[in-house]
């Protein structure tokens, strides 16, 4: 497995934008079926040309992760989703990149929408 378009290294994370602890109680459907099942995580896939990058991921500004990274897939699920900005920091090469800017984590909503979140690696 190798990265897109001979970069460095390629990849998203994906999360939900509401804590399972949220009750949601505007919601008149409430929450989705199966919600219980839901873990409160971040989770990434990154594809790195070379070994040894390291990988950092932020939540509500607090490190829940770091590893260091194999040539291929590096796929993992870092526990601790908190509320705030979700981010993820790839070092390799002295060149960062992040998967940053999406939509950012709350304790509740009016709506209880479990989809996740999509971010790309840049």
């Amino acid at each position: 497995m190798q990265p897109v378009d001979t970069k460095k290294a390629s990849g998203a994370i994906w999360y939900r934008t509401i804590l399972t602890t949220a009750t949601c109680a505007s919601d008149p459907i409430g929450k989705p079926r199966g919600w219980n099942n839901a873990e409160d995580v971040v989770n990434v896939a990154i594809i790195l040309a070379d070994a040894g990058a390291t990988m950092t991921v932020y939540s509500g500004n607090k490190v829940i992760s770091t590893k260091t990274g194999v040539k291929g897939l590096n796929a993992w699920s870092a526990t601790g989703l908190k509320t705030g900005a979700v981010k993820v920091e790839v070092v390799v090469g002295g060149v960062t990149l992040k998967a940053s800017g999406g939509k950012a984590v709350t304790a509740d909503a009016a709506v209880c929408n479990y989809n996740y979140q999509v971010v790309a690696l840049k």
